[in-house]
């Protein structure tokens, strides 16, 4: 007897998993059962890898109570047609709906005749999956998984777990969360708080802050177009049917092209324009910060993926350290503008009086370096805090994702 589980381990095929397939040779035929914790569950046959275009499904749907035996020939991307009338080489033997779970068994035979069917004396890769089902038809699935390797059902085999995320789709997530979770948001701290902390230190001739801070948006750009590339070829053009990701994704890409675009153009300092480049740096920059989280956001919640609970914690505690950070920085500005609005008063009111007193401390208040030592201090705890949050956060997920 062959067995697929989900779980860890398969001490016991008939366990109580989320997904469970087992199959025996019986003659011509090839018998299987599989249950699952929805109200359809389904195994399909295909030849490429993590595919769902030319699979060859067979599902069972708990319909109005009853378990039915249905086939999908999955030929395209778009909606799954079923087969009607069900393919004579596929025979359903019984099923029943219990406590959410919908068990089921048919066998099928090896030999194919029907075009839309496969031969099961070959290998194929088996695909898993199940899902809920709304009024008397299957909707989306909220899980599916491959077999790391081609299965010959002939052959009595144990599977243990299988691939539930292609390893492109791996890579495209850990790029953009290293982008944007990492190098983003540690750049853009960094032009934020070391740009007075390094004020003076140079790095390949410029400013330490702006080598380092360019050299990490050019990694955001790079991690982006390599991983937008990645999954185009692994979906073979646009990803359909995952809700506004792609989308949000797309334009988060357009704003991190936009900025190198802008500092090429970027007016001297001393131009009297220089504002108008630096907000509008500042506006599309943080843009595609938010607007790649919200996106990070978005794939975990795509059902397939089932990312949902182990994806969510590193973005919340992420968003979270953020957030702290910003409350410190009104705090700091305000207690800057404070500060400023005290001198410019003493300044006033040593030139109403005309002391000489007055007018001595307020040249010495002018002598002052720019920073303070205490400014110094907490601009450099609150980029520490900053790094260590983004690089903390994003491995973690990097690794959850590896890990699917």
């Amino acid at each position: 007897m062959g067995c697929y589980t989900c779980a860890d381990n398969i001490d016991d095929c008939k366990a109580d998993k989320k997904y469970v397939l087992t199959y025996k040779k019986d003659g011509d035929y090839i018998e299987f059962e599989m249950s699952g914790k929805k109200q359809w569950v389904a195994v399909g046959f295909n030849s490429k890898k993590n595919s769902m275009p030319g699979t060859d499904a067979v599902m069972c749907a708990t319909i109005s109570g009853d378990v039915k035996l249905q086939h999908y020939d999955l030929t395209t991307k778009s909606l799954p047609q079923k087969t009607d009338p069900l393919p004579p080489q596929i025979t359903f033997i019984d099923g029943n709906y219990t406590d959410g779970k919908t068990t089921c068994r048919f066998k099928r035979k090896i030999d194919a005749s029907e075009r839309s069917l496969k031969s099961l004396d070959t290998t194929h890769y088996l695909v898993f999956a199940y899902g809920p089902v709304a009024g008397s038809k299957p909707g989306y699935h909220t899980w599916r998984a491959t077999t790391d390797k081609e299965v010959n059902v002939q052959i009595a085999a144990s599977i243990i777990g299988g691939s539930t995320i292609d390893a492109m789709i791996k890579a495209h997530g850990s790029l953009m969360t290293l982008a944007w979770m990492c190098f983003a948001a540690i750049a853009i701290f960094m032009a934020r708080y070391m740009r007075l902390v390094w004020e003076d230190e140079k790095l390949l001739g410029q400013k330490v802050w702006f080598t380092v801070h360019r050299g990490l948006m050019i990694l955001v750009i790079i991690f982006n177009t390599i991983g937008i590339v990645l999954i185009f070829v692994h979906r073979k053009g646009w990803s359909e049917g995952i809700g506004a990701h792609p989308y949000t994704g797309i334009i988060t890409f357009g704003l991190a092209l936009i900025q190198p675009i802008m500092a090429f153009f970027r007016p001297h300092p001393d131009e009297a324009k220089r504002y108008i480049f630096n907000w509008a740096h500042r506006t599309v920059g943080l843009s595609a910060l938010v607007l790649g989280v919200v996106t990070l956001f978005l794939a975990v919640f795509i059902k397939f993926l089932d990312l949902e609970k182990t994806g969510l914690p590193p973005l919340i505690v992420f968003c979270v350290g953020v957030l702290i950070v910003l409350l410190f920085d009104i705090y700091f500005c305000s207690q800057q503008a404070s500060n400023k609005q005290e001198n410019i008063t003493a300044e006033a009111d040593a030139e109403k009086n005309k002391r000489y007193d007055a007018v001595e401390e307020m040249e010495e208040l002018k002598s002052m370096p720019s920073l303070s030592s205490s400014g110094r201090c907490l601009r450099l705890a609150l980029f520490g805090f900053v790094v260590l949050l983004a690089l903390t956060t994003s491995l973690s997920l990097v690794i959850i994702i590896a890990m699917k």
